[in-house]
């Protein structure tokens, strides 16, 4: 459950930042299953990848994008399910929650730099589906 700050901070900026919520335990086995599906050691369609302009080839070092992870893997569906993420989402936007799409952005060391872009806020009242 979510302190009262926190939803006030989540209603004036649009996003929150939740720290703590995994276990090391749970950030290891989530690095480690991006790590396979960089390197295809698993079955992950290769349509869902999208890795930086112009690399050689595939891998961590230049893996950007993984688009639907949930449709793809059931281990993203038990991420997203975690009671303290499911649970924040629900405090947040009220217990109509859905997965509507998924992606997951990887930011390795060295990538090329993308423009600052300025993104919609999300409308707490707005009819959000995560």
């Amino acid at each position: 459950m979510l302190f009262p700050d926190q939803v006030e901070t989540y209603q004036r900026d649009g996003y929150l930042i939740l720290e703590d919520v995994l276990s090391p335990a749970q950030t290891s086995a989530l690095d480690e299953q991006v790590r396979k599906i960089a390197a295809r050691q698993t079955d992950f369609p290769e349509a869902s990848l999208e890795f930086e302009p112009g690399a050689a080839s595939g891998g961590m070092d230049t893996l950007r994008k993984i688009n639907g992870c949930c449709v793809h893997d059931p281990f993203f569906v038990d991420h997203a399910r975690h009671p303290s993420l499911l649970g924040a989402a629900v405090d947040l936007l009220g217990p109509d929650v859905k997965l509507f799409g998924d992606q997951l952005f990887v930011k390795p060391p060295g990538a090329s730099k993308r423009p600052i872009t300025r993104t919609r806020r999300i409308s707490p009242s707005s009819r959000w589906r995560w």
